[in-house]
This record gives C-alpha cells, sequence and structure tokens, in this order.
C-alpha cells in the first residue's frame, strides 16, 4: 500500500533519478536540466505530479542516451527535427529495455503538450517549416502511443501538410519510417534519418517540377497544334484577318494569351506557395524555405517546463514562511560506509566503550517493554477460569467472575539514525560514534524493531549509508568508526532517511538526527519536516547547541557528548510505546 509520503513527488523523483542513475535535485521554480543533472521546482499539487515525473523520465532518457554533441553542432529546423526523432527514440529504449513502468508516466506528458491547442489552431502553422515539424511530431508520438485525446490534431496537421507537399514525398516518408526508424540506436542514427527525410523532401519537389514541366511542354505543344489548325483553316480569309474582327485573330489572341498565362501565373503560384526549384524566378525550394526559417515550434518540453514553472511560482506565492521556494534537495547518495575505508574511519577500537555499554542499553531497552507488554488483568461475564474471589459478589448479582488476561504488543517500529560527522564534531566524534553503535545493537535485539544509520556528511556526498535496514549491527561494528569531516548537510541526511523510511511498511517510523551545530540549509530542513510530519515521528538531539530548537518540535539539548546514550534511551521510551 502506498502512502502519502510514498507519493511525494520530492519522494519519487528521488528515487527515479537513483533508479535511473541520473542527479537530481528539487527547488527553485524552474524546471531545466544541464546535461548531467535535472532540476525539478516543488511542486505539492498532485495533479501535475505524473508530469513532473514524465519530464524527469524525458530528461533522463537525454542524460542517459543522447550525443548532445550533435545538438551542439546543429541548428534551425534541422536540429528541431533530429530532436524530434531522438525523443521517441529514447523514450522508447526507457520503457521497452530497463523501465517498462514510464511508458504510463511520459504518455502524460504528451498528452498535455498534445492537446494544447485545437485542431484549427495547430493546422494554422505561421511557415511551412512550422507546419511540417509538428506533422512529424504528431504523426510519430501518433504512432508511439496512439492516444485518442491527440488524434483530431494529428488528422488536421495532416491534412493541412498534404495540400503543402507532393504527394511523392508522403510515400518516400512511409518507406524511409518503416526501414530506418525502429533501428535507431544513436543520436547520428537519429541525424541521419532527419537528413534522408530532408532530402526525400527534394527529390518529391524535384520529381513534381518535372511532372509539371512535361505537362506544360505537352499544354504548349497541344496549343501550336491547335493554332496551325486554325491558320490553315482560315486559307485565304487572311484579308480578313486585317479587319482585326474575324473570329480567328480573336483565337490567335486567346491561344497566346492562354500559353503566356501558364508561363506567368505559374510562378506567382510557386511564389506564393514557396514552391520552386529555384530557376526561372529564384524561388525556394521547400527544404530550403523549411531550413531556412527561423520562426520554429517551440521544444516539445517547453511547454511542460513552463507549466511546471507557473504552478511553482503559483505555489510560492501562496507561501507566506518562503520555506518551498528557498528549499533545495539533492538526491545523491554517498559511498556506503565500509569496514575497509580506512582513511574514513578511526578504527574499531574507538568503539570499545560503545559495544560494551550497549548491553546497558539494551537491558534497559528491553526491560522498558516488558513492563509495557506485561500481561493486564481484568475480568469479564464469560471465559473459562473462575476467579474465586469474586463468587460472593455474585451472590449480589456481579456477573464479571471470569479472569482474563490481556497481552498488549508493541507496535512494528522502523528507526533511522542519523549521525553529524562534521569537523565541528572533533574528538566527540568517537564517543558519538559508541552511543550511535549502543542504540543501534539495541533497537536491532527488539523482535518487532529494525534500524538503518546514516551519516552526514557522507563519502561523496552529503550522506552515506552505515548500516541498512535488516542488515546485521553486531558483525558491522567498524562501520561505526567514522571521522569527523566537512561541513553539516543535514537537510540531505534527512532527505535521504526519508526515502528509505516512506519504502517500510512498519506502522510506526523514526527520524533521530544526532547533531552538534545548524544545517547548512535551514530552510530545506524545515520543507522536510513539513513533508514528513503525518508519518514520520522526527526527533532530534543537538550536542552542546540549542539550533535543534529553530528546526524541530521533538529536541533534547545535552550539554556534553556523554549524555548522548542517556539521551537516546530517553527517545526510546518515546517511540518503543506499545500500542
Amino acid at each position: 500500500m502506498k502512502t502519502s509520503l510514498m507519493n511525494a513527488l520530492p519522494i519519487l523523483a528521488s528515487a527515479y533519478g537513483q533508479q535511473f542513475g541520473v542527479k537530481v535535485q528539487m527547488g527553485g521554480s524552474g524546471a531545466w536540466t544541464n546535461g548531467e543533472t535535472i532540476n525539478i521546482p516543488m511542486i505539492s499539487n498532485p495533479d501535475l505530479r505524473d508530469l513532473a515525473l514524465g519530464y524527469l523520465v524525458h530528461e533522463s532518457a537525454h542524460v542517459r542516451l543522447s550525443d548532445f554533441r550533435i545538438a551542439e553542432t546543429t541548428h534551425g529546423a534541422f536540429k528541431h527535427l533530429i530532436n524530434i526523432l531522438e525523443d521517441v527514440r529514447i523514450e522508447r529504449w526507457f520503457y521497452e529495455n530497463d523501465y517498462p513502468g514510464t511508458r504510463q508516466t511520459l504518455q502524460v506528458v504528451w498528452d498535455h503538450i498534445g492537446t494544447k491547442a485545437t485542431p484549427d489552431e495547430v493546422a494554422q502553422a505561421d511557415n511551412l517549416a512550422s507546419l511540417f515539424l509538428n506533422y512529424l511530431l504528431f504523426r510519430l508520438r501518433q504512432e508511439q502511443y496512439g492516444l485518442e485525446s491527440t488524434r483530431p490534431n494529428f488528422e488536421a496537421l495532416t491534412q493541412a501538410i498534404e495540400a503543402e507537399l507532393p504527394p511523392g514525398f508522403f510515400i518516400r516518408l512511409d518507406v524511409l519510417l518503416a526501414k530506418h526508424f525502429d533501428s535507431m540506436a544513436s543520436t547520428s542514427d537519429a541525424r541521419q534519418l532527419a537528413q534522408a527525410i530532408l532530402e526525400a523532401l527534394k527529390q518529391a519537389e524535384e520529381e513534381a517540377n518535372q511532372e509539371k514541366d512535361q505537362q506544360q511542354q505537352q499544354d504548349q505543344a497541344n496549343g501550336a497544334d491547335q493554332d496551325s489548325a486554325g491558320d490553315s483553316q482560315s486559307g485565304s480569309g487572311a484579308d480578313q484577318g486585317d479587319s482585326g474582327n474575324s473570329p480567328g485573330d480573336l483565337g490567335d489572341d486567346q491561344g497566346h494569351s492562354g500559353a503566356g498565362s501558364d508561363s506567368s501565373t505559374q510562378p506567382q503560384s510557386e511564389d506564393s506557395s514557396g514552391r520552386g526549384d529555384g530557376a526561372g524566378g529564384g524561388e525556394k525550394s521547400l527544404s530550403i524555405q523549411i531550413l531556412s526559417e527561423t520562426d520554429l515550434p517551440s521544444d516539445m518540453m517547453d511547454t511542460v517546463r513552463q507549466t511546471l514553472s507557473d504552478k511553482a511560482e503559483e505555489e510560492f506565492k501562496s507561501d507566506p514562511t518562503g520555506v518551498s521556494q528557498a528549499a533545495q534537495l539533492n538526491s545523491c547518495v554517498g559511498s556506503e560506509v565500509r569496514q575497509d575505508h580506512g582513511s574514513h574511519l578511526l578504527g574499531e577500537d574507538t568503539l570499545k566503550d560503545g559495544i560494551l555499554g550497549s548491553s546497558k542499553l539494551r537491558a534497559q531497552v528491553v526491560g522498558l517493554l516488558q513492563a509495557q507488554t506485561r500481561a493486564r488483568r481484568s475480568h469479564r461475564e464469560y471465559g473459562s477460569r473462575m476467579d474465586a474471589k469474586r463468587l460472593a459478589r455474585a451472590m449480589a448479582g456481579e456477573r464479571r467472575i471470569w479472569k482474563h488476561n490481556t497481552q498488549r504488543q508493541m507496535v512494528d517500529t522502523s528507526v533511522h539514525i542519523l549521525l553529524d560527522t562534521s569537523s565541528s564534531m572533533g574528538q566527540s566524534q568517537s564517543i558519538a560514534n559508541s552511543a550511535t553503535v549502543s542504540m543501534a545493537l539495541a533497537i536491532s535485539a527488539v523482535t518487532k524493531a529494525d534500524v538503518a544509520v546514516s551519516i552526514f556528511p557522507g563519502i561523496g556526498a552529503g550522506v552515506s549509508p552505515v548500516i541498512r535496514r535488516k542488515a546485521p549491527v553486531r558483525s558491522n561494528v567498524g562501520r561505526f568508526a567514522v571521522r569527523p569531516h566537512g561541513g553539516t548537510p543535514m537537510a540531505e541526511g534527512m532527505f535521504y532517511a526519508a526515502r528509505e523510511l516512506s519504502t517500510v511498511t512498519s506502522k510506526r517510523k523514526v527520524m533521530i538526527v544526532i547533531t552538534d551545530g545548524a544545517p547548512n540549509d535551514g530552510a530545506s530542513v524545515q520543507y522536510i519536516n513539513r513533508l514528513v510530519e503525518s508519518e514520520i515521528d522526527v526527533y532530534a538531539i543537538g550536542i552542546r547547541s540549542d539550533a535543534v530548537r529553530r528546526y524541530f518540535k521533538n529536541f533534547e539539548v545535552i550539554s556534553c557528548v556523554d549524555q548522548l546514550r542517556t539521551a537516546l534511551f530517553n527517545l526510546a521510551k518515546e517511540f518503543l510505546k506499545v500500542a
């Protein structure tokens, strides 16, 4: 069962990024990519969630599969045509290979784009290049998804473009797409197919012009034959022709006028329609018109970017705290801490106190749970064991004389501990490490509880896992001996913990943040707290720092790191409660 946290856009976007192997960040008011990182604006509207995810899938496919060098060396309509082919190629690869579930998400994007205008609007393009490119876009997308919602626009574009281009082009286009489209395996293949489509248009236009020329020559020959026949019929009536009133002269004038019309009106038609081969009147060919046009339709994803940006701006204006606009969440996760990471570890001997202390903490936790789950005795009106002490009351009408024991059960609980390993921890780090391993060992000993531990900053990113959920703690205690370094990327750590906890099925979810200072990005910490508040109980322990007061509802401040184990047990009493 999916929870609201699992369905939250930041959680889904970061999970997508991790699955696709791309860098994803959330924040700001714009959707964009620089070829390496993809940015999704903070949007809470669930109606736009799938659109934002579809944008993420599309751009992830570009990052994974496209050769951006080709885009950098092309321009104008040719670049647009390559991109139309490339977009479909990369999307199909994604859902036909590793990520079949993305097809439905991508359909949402095309439905949004393909229905943005009415059939009349899409058919009234500003120029031939726009009409040509939009036709190819809708044709390929209609073949890709077959959505009924976009079919009227495709049919309107088909009718409009068939009135502008020679029929031979569409025959050639059908052959090219049938032969090469499905076999495209790279951006270079998309470029070659785009060149072939333009060459097909040029050939179809030349063929149409040759047919016109042949028809004109045939018409002229037929006209000459008619003139010759007219002259022989007039014979000796030439004197009558001098008066200028003879039918024969009128017919001759009409014959010359008709031929002159063919040679003069056709170029005008070519000039007005943009057709021609560049000879005679210097008219541009269809392919040259398309390639030289600068007023072109926007990229397909520009519509999506604009929709997401507009909605983000709208939500920001309605947020008096300004937290959404200031927050920046990064999905990057560093390397998992391993016991062979010598340069990042202090040595397992520094954890002796923590390992020894864990037995005491574990005993306290077990005792706490035993006290809470101890059987509670009550009496009922029915049962199998009678309470002899209540027999006397039965004579007075008391019917609840049967013993009944109730065994209280602990709720399934998942805990994620986040340990600050910033440079300011200094010599306190080893004690904090020991307290953390003590807590992890104690929780892992509880039947209905499990634990994961992460550090911030991590190894190569803002956060790194130390122990993943269900992994054994005792055989991996050496991982807890981490060295302090860097700043305090608390938001990155909390975001990762929120993502991890969103995937567990436990009824109770707990996040514990242990830190000795303020976060690098306070707005993002506040945003995450607001994001998870309905599903995750967040606790913070401030070590010699009361900065946690500004960011957390549930917190405890300790004056020295030696008090950390006691503080952790006090928190355990809060979240390890029976139902």
